[in-house]
């Protein structure tokens, strides 16, 4: 029997309500705590999960032996304040792109999560995604070419017309990649490729 992962949530905002149906619905994780310093994301998160205490402490958070990892959804310019203290309190980290705003600071958390023998992940949109997956794949084997450059955009069409990735309701996304490589055949040649896939 897989034993859950018990995780916090810090930061309840746009994003993070996105992140915590998907723990909660997961057998492989046990949301223990949701942090976030506004009233009104806390309300929120009690009214949607009210088995889900949340709390304003950070501190709290990190002090609490029964939670192992924390998934960080807060605004860029917390990240390396907010994963330093995470790791050194032994927590281990999911949290949300970018690592950092600096290289140099995604380094030190790098290299301090090495140090603790912490977990440190950073997600992306679609990571497993089996799109996603299948487009690497094509590219790894060389089906494509030699890789050149890589555009990625997400339309969101609501009925009939198309509406920009962050609004509206999600009715279908398709998921465009428009790929330029570099393929040999009879000599050098340029091409682009287009791949496109339909998630309902």
């Amino acid at each position: 029997m897989q034993t859950k992962v018990s995780v916090a949530l810090v930061g309840a905002g746009y994003w993070g309500k996105k992140l915590l149906p998907k723990f909660v619905q997961s057998a492989e994780s046990l949301v223990k705590a949701v942090c976030d310093i506004h009233p009104a994301h806390r309300a929120e998160i009690n009214q949607t999960y009210p088995d889900i205490p949340t709390t304003t402490s950070f501190d709290d958070i990190l002090s609490d032996p029964d939670i192992a990892a924390v998934i960080l959804a807060t605004p860029l310019a917390t990240h390396f304040s907010l994963a330093r203290k995470a790791i050194e309190a032994g927590k281990h980290i999911w949290i949300e792109k970018p690592l950092a705003l600096r290289v140099k600071e995604g380094r030190k958390l790098v290299g301090l999560s090495q140090s603790r023998g912490t977990a440190l992940f950073v997600d992306h949109t679609f990571l497993y995604d089996p799109a996603i997956r299948k487009i690497r794949n094509l590219v790894t084997d060389g089906e494509l070419g030699r890789f050149i450059i890589f555009i990625h955009s997400v339309l969101i069409w609501a009925g009939s017309s198309a509406i920009p990735m962050y609004g509206g309701i999600l009715r279908r996304t398709m998921c465009l990649f428009c790929c330029t490589f570099w393929k040999a055949r009879r000599g050098a040649s340029l091409y682009t490729g287009i791949v496109t896939c339909n998630r309902i």
